[in-house]
């Protein structure tokens, strides 16, 4: 059973949503509608029966409400539908997704989940992954809100780090705040001075963190120039493929959402520096099975910094390069569902 956010996807069982599949022509997850149906035909391929429901169909026994499936068009099932093995789409287990994580993870028979939890959490939140990695990562310091003397404790506890970093000067006067839960590249903001601070939209259910703005143009691969980060995508202890993400010009964000430039990279093309990170920073992990993408960037005085981890990475594409990596990802995770199944008890 593919569960996805119930933020992002529709439950096949709202009423008002009428369109015929699971996510909106009118949102940013589109393109997620192909992603999907080709992940059901695929596991319909290995023998596999396959639907997609959100987390708001899980009820108290962790069974879903409500599915769509796939064959020719997608389809709405209404009836209680079980599974035995969860590919879990979604993030924020501390926060939104709270409830269905703990229906899933503290019923009689737990179903097993293709994700290990402990590292999903620890990426799913910002300021953890600081916490777990200081030596790799930007200073990082929480923001409690977006009140004035807030900002100022949050700037001067930012300058301490800063001034005792072996990398100081990579640290500028600008200032980048994140949604310390977000993903793709939403809710992050470029900080100039502190009147930047009251155009960003309140919202009190958003926690915040704050970093050095780091000018990071230091990735020398092949010609591509520019504001860049770099990901590796990691199965199985495996890196198994990585690719540049370049910043549109005046874009500091190179997320494609944000209309990022993705070039795909041969293996051999990692920096060795990245490699010798990526090896460091494995040893903490508790799951060798797991898929989950690294990101760095690299100042342009050539200083490697750890950004994000993310263990549930979008399998959605953006052009034919894109569309055949992520079905090359596809055909891996439905293989780890397999070997789930397949485990006694399951």
């Amino acid at each position: 059973m593919i569960v996805y956010d119930a933020h992002l996807a529709h439950s096949a069982a709202d009423p008002t949503y009428r369109e015929p599949a699971p996510f909106s022509i009118n949102g940013e997850y589109f393109n997620c509608n192909a992603t999907y149906q080709y992940f059901i035909e695929y596991c319909q391929q290995q023998g596999l029966k396959a639907a997609f429901t959100t987390t708001h169909d899980i009820n108290a026994a962790g069974q879903f409400s409500s599915v769509w499936t796939y064959t020719t068009t997608w389809e709405r099932h209404l009836e209680v539908t079980g599974t035995k093995v969860i590919f879990d789409k979604f993030s924020n287990l501390l926060t939104r997704n709270h409830a269905a994580y703990k229906i899933l993870t503290t019923i009689l028979k737990p179903l097993p989940l293709l994700h290990n939890q402990a590292m999903r959490i620890m990426f799913d939140n910002k300021l953890e992954t600081y916490l777990q990695f200081p030596s790799y990562t930007i200073p990082t310091v929480q923001l409690d809100s977006l009140a004035p003397a807030s900002i100022e404790k949050a700037e001067r506890a930012l300058a301490a780090q800063c001034r005792v970093h072996p990398y100081r000067d990579d640290f500028g006067s600008d200032l980048v705040l994140k949604d310390q839960f977000g993903i793709g590249g939403n809710q992050i903001y470029k900080i100039t001075d502190d009147a930047d601070f009251t155009a960003i939209p309140f919202n009190p259910a958003t926690h915040y963190i704050l970093q050095p703005l780091i000018q990071a143009s230091g990735f020398a691969i092949d010609h591509y120039t520019g504001s860049s980060d770099l990901r590796v995508i990691i199965c199985n202890d495996q890196i198994i493929q990585s690719y540049l993400r370049i910043a549109k010009a005046g874009e500091f964000r190179a997320n494609a959402q944000q209309g990022g430039e993705v070039v795909y990279l041969t293996l051999d093309k990692i920096p060795a520096d990245v490699l010798t990170m990526i090896t460091e920073i494995k040893q903490h992990f508790p799951n060798k099975t797991a898929l989950y993408t690294l990101d760095f960037i690299k100042s342009n005085h050539g200083h490697l910094y750890f950004i994000e981890g993310n263990n549930s990475p979008g399998l959605n594409w953006f052009d034919r390069e894109d569309e055949t990596r992520a079905k090359e990802l596809i055909h891996l995770l439905v293989n780890n569902l397999q070997q789930l199944i397949l485990q006694p008890n399951h």
